[in-house]
């Protein structure tokens, strides 16, 4: 039971250290201004394609008479980087971190830009719901695949660790 419990604490260090290490590297370089401008181009793209006309200003999309602030927080970034830590933290090998990393920044991005598409949709055709679908709904939805990501990550982890002994 000490050892589990070790193992827990272990893990929860390294969580907090690679959380501060990469909250220092992509709040006080231009990453975060970069990953807003990068989500603002690609969801316009995203919009268009779903038949909606945007156009962007500044920080936002004009949808007809609508407008959609995207704010540095709507950039998915902030749960980019609690995922990383979370990979960069558990035990396994290095290839399977890297390669999880490189492959949870495009699928988490992948769906921020999917969600903020979706919500300008909501915005646009049924806007008395968009409150509680970006408020609840949308984050609940993000939450949830997650913790599937991380639950199917820490399986293949420990098949990794335990294939090689």
């Amino acid at each position: 039971m000490l050892h589990r419990n070790l193992k827990i604490l272990k893990f929860l260090l390294y969580y907090f250290l690679y959380l501060s290490l990469l909250s220092i590297l992509f709040f006080f370089t231009p990453i975060d201004t970069w990953s807003t401008l990068l989500s603002i181009e690609l969801t316009k793209y995203s919009i268009e394609v779903i038949g909606i006309q945007a156009e962007i200003q500044g920080n936002s999309f004009k949808l007809d008479n609508i407008t959609m602030l995207i704010e540095p927080e709507c950039n998915g970034l902030k749960a980019t980087l609690l995922f990383l830590a979370v990979i960069m933290a558990y035990p396994a090998k290095l290839k399977l971190k890297l390669t999880w990393m490189i492959s949870s920044i495009f699928i988490l991005q992948v769906l921020n830009i999917l969600r903020i598409t979706f919500l300008a949709w909501i915005l646009r055709f049924h806007l008395n719901y968009f409150d509680f679908i970006h408020e609840y709904l949308s984050p609940i939805v993000l939450i949830s695949i997650s913790l599937y990501l991380f639950y199917y990550y820490t399986k293949v982890a420990n098949l990794s660790l335990h294939s090689q002994n």
